[in-house]
Order: C-alpha cells, then structure tokens, then sequence
C-alpha cells in the first residue's frame, strides 16, 4: 500500500490516537467521532492522527455505486483534516491489493509510517477481510 504522511502541525508525539475513513467533510463537521478523539489525545499528551483511505473503499469494492463518488478532492480533504485539528494525516492508497489484506497486516503496514497507540473505528467499521477486521475484533 502506498502511503503519504503529512504533518499538518509543529505537534512532534513519539505516538498518536488515530481515526480512520474516507471522511467527507460533511462527516468532519458532524465530527463528534473526531473531536472525542482530539480530546483524548491531548489529555493523554499524544498526537492526533487520521488515516484517510483514498479512494473510497467503495470504489473499488461496488465501483458502480452511487457512494463512490469523490465528493471532495484530496487536497480539500487535507485542509479540513488539519482544520479539525489532526497534527498528521497519513493518505492510504487504497488499491484492488489492498481489498484482499487482513486487518492486522494492514494496520502493520500503516504502523510502518506512524506510531499508532489507539485506533478509534464506528461501530459498523472493519479493516482488511475476514471476520477478524470488526471494531470489537482489533479492540485487543
């Protein structure tokens, strides 16, 4: 998987709390996902980090639904991350490869690129294929 990190703040951690997605910035604004974890982040003195899936899983797995439109670019993705506060923003290129990867080897292959202490997921979010990628799975 290709990854880009970039840092949107002076904000240096040895770790960061993550949330991961293909955020809109309608899903930004809404946000109490992503200010709860800005919150627990400072608290702990840890970096806040979102790991921006592009494209849109969906595009890749129901290429001809309505919900893998790109709304927004990429670039205006980035700046509304950094507006909500993310000190890093790491771009995963989410490529046909990567539909087929496990949860644990690709959040290994992020880990490579970012210091991750905790990941927030939604409830209805999974990583990777097979049954082991749930929210409840990866809580340990």
């Amino acid at each position: 998987m290709q990854t880009n990190v970039l840092k949107l703040s002076e904000n240096k951690k040895e770790q960061y709390i993550c949330c991961i997605g293909a955020y809109e910035p309608w899903q930004v604004s809404h946000g109490s996902l992503m200010s709860s974890v800005k919150n627990v982040a400072v608290a702990n003195d840890l970096g806040f980090a979102v790991i921006l899936l592009y494209p849109h899983p969906a595009a890749l797995l129901k290429p001809q639904s309505e919900q893998t439109k790109h709304l927004t670019p990429l670039d205006k993705k980035v700046e509304i991350l950094r507006g909500a506060g993310a000190d890093v923003v790491v771009v995963a290129h989410f490529t046909q490869t990567d539909v087929d990867m496990n949860a644990y080897d690709f959040l290994n292959e992020i880990r490579k690129h970012l210091p991750i202490h905790s990941l927030f997921m939604g409830p209805r979010q999974s990583l990777g294929t097979g049954p082991l990628g749930g929210s409840e799975a990866l809580r340990d």
